[in-house]
């Protein structure tokens, strides 16, 4: 289980002060104030829409082409190195164009990079720790299916999370109560599997009509329900849980049974 949660193997003793500790610290109310991003525009909003249609598209920049869209082989071609792709990602004013180019059999040739995996990390360039837009703190949110976390650029907790969100519905609030991680953390990842499909959320923060840019406060000081005692269970060690093979593993490796 401490692999699973993104820990590393150790001791009953040292386990059983650091689950201590843990419930100690959950208990205290943590409060943030987190700022939004809109996913649809700039260099993440032109390769969504790019990555939708069924046309190669070139995405241009001052008239320069940044990648180019493969959508019938889901792949992206890269004409900019990673450090700059990464700086255009940050700009939220940049303007970009999207250019219908004929096909080219050479150009997909050298297009390694899937769009899947650039979706994936132009997210967490463009989120930059912000919350993705429609999301509000109190949206409902679960993961559909684990993501192949083993081909997509890293995020901190994103096995953590990915964990925990396959086995239970959530909203910003109550995942920042149970689970005390790093916000920023949280939030990239949250943009990650939201741009690439893995992330199901509720349909009430559809009609959200406030500003894109405006600050929202996430407070850990959510009131009991259902959902917190369900989102603790799993979060926290539980002895009801069947076994599962890693942990048996583990469990034999120490020399117990």
């Amino acid at each position: 289980r401490s692999l699973a949660q993104g820990g590393d193997i150790f001791d009953a003793s040292a386990q059983k002060a650091g689950v201590q500790e843990g419930t100690q610290n959950g208990n205290e109310s943590r409060k943030a104030t987190i700022r939004r991003f809109n996913p649809n525009k700039g260099l993440l909003g032109a390769l969504k829409f790019a990555s939708q249609g069924h046309q190669d598209i070139a995405v241009l920049h001052e008239g320069k082409p940044v990648l180019i869209v493969f959508p019938s082989i889901q792949r992206v071609l890269l004409t900019v190195n990673a450090h700059d792709l990464e700086s255009l990602c940050k700009d939220d004013n940049l303007s970009v164009v999207c250019k219908v180019v004929p096909d080219n059999p050479q150009w997909k040739e050298k297009a390694k990079v899937t769009i899947m995996s650039c979706l994936w990390q132009m997210a967490i360039w463009t989120a930059q720790g912000r919350l993705i837009y429609p999301m509000t703190p109190q949206t409902i949110f679960t993961l559909k299916r684990w993501p192949n976390l083993t081909r997509l650029a890293p995020v901190p907790e994103s096995m953590r999370l990915s964990a925990f969100l396959t086995k239970t519905s959530v909203n910003l609030n109550i995942l920042y109560k149970v689970m005390p991680l790093e916000m920023p953390d949280i939030l990239n990842y949250l943009a990650a599997t939201s741009v690439t499909g893995f992330l199901a959320t509720d349909t009430e923060y559809a009609h959200n009509q406030t500003n894109v840019s405006e600050q929202v406060d996430v407070n850990s000081n959510v009131p009991d329900s259902q959902m917190v005692k369900d989102a603790e269970k799993i979060a926290g060690p539980s002895q009801e849980q069947p076994r599962g093979l890693l942990q048996r593993l583990m469990r034999k490796l120490l020399g117990k049974r």
